[in-house]
């Protein structure tokens, strides 16, 4: 199974920046990757996503799974021939759902570790 034979609606998704020591990221980076530097530091980040209704494409709308999920990420640079390339590396991910950490590898092309979120929302914020 793909990622395209999956559907769901993303029902909520926060980037939270902050900056980092370059000396401690450089510890968790594997090779060849080197930390993206702004202003001397480092840029990490967690990315909060609720996804709801996920299920097969094939499947009727009126069902599906919801889940919390987050993913660690540090913004990174590496060589790539004579080019110099930017991205992200995602260290950790984690999600509620128990069906996502066994599925991670096989449907979704990550593992995930489990874990409990206490999300409070209404109207206001």
């Amino acid at each position: 199974m793909s990622l395209a034979a999956i559907s769901g609606v993303i029902e909520r998704r926060i980037l939270a920046n902050y900056r980092i020591e370059p000396k401690a990221v450089r510890r968790v980076l594997p090779a060849p990757f080197q930390p993206k530097l702004v202003s001397g530091f480092a840029i990490g980040g967690i990315y909060l996503i609720r996804l709801g209704q996920t299920r097969p494409a094939w499947s009727a709308v009126s069902w599906g799974l919801s889940s919390e999920n987050t993913a660690h990420r540090i913004a990174v640079q590496g060589r790539e021939g004579d080019e110099l390339r930017q991205g992200v590396y995602v260290p950790r991910r984690h999600t509620n759902s128990r069906l996502n950490v066994l599925a991670g590898g096989l449907v979704f092309p990550v593992v995930q570790q489990l874990a409990r979120f206490d999300v409070r929302e209404n109207w206001e914020r």
